[in-house]
């Protein structure tokens, strides 16, 4: 029997003061932005200007657009939490749906794990998103506990 752990996680950063949006990574004397393609695709929102167009060079980015996009259903551009949360969202969707594609029922065991990586000025941290087990096919939620 074959076993898979899944993993997948949007990200955002957390400076000192708590702003969201930013942080100090390990080895940089300066804050950046985390998520920046979040970041980004956010500051287009509130342009008004989403290009929903394939961009060979920057695909993931395009990607991301498209994914997102269609989810905010016209409203207005969300605070960065709240967007880190729909990709959280478009993120589980997308691999429950690939796992549906790649993992022959009853033919293997596996986990998936997914939530929001956090980084934090004391280090990484994880909120917990969608956490479960398909052993045997029964399907089970794990508990995560700090």
């Amino acid at each position: 029997m074959r076993r898979y752990v899944f993993y997948c996680m949007a990200h955002i950063g957390a400076d000192e003061s708590g702003r969201l949006g930013v942080c100090r990574r390990p080895g940089q004397s300066f804050v950046s932005g985390a998520c920046g393609a979040l970041i980004a695709f956010r500051s287009e929102l509130l342009a008004g200007n989403v290009n929903l167009e394939l961009d060979p060079d920057d695909v993931e980015q395009s990607l991301l657009r498209r994914r997102l996009y269609p989810r905010l259903a016209g409203r207005p551009a969300p605070p960065l939490e709240a967007l880190t949360r729909q990709a959280h969202e478009a993120i589980v969707e997308d691999l429950e749906r690939a796992v549906s594609l790649t993992v022959t029922a009853g033919s293997a065991d596996y986990a998936v794990f997914t939530g929001i990586q956090i980084h934090a000025p004391d280090g990484e941290r994880i909120w917990p998103g969608t956490s479960y087990a398909v052993v045997g096919g029964v399907h089970q939620p794990l508990l995560l506990q700090s």
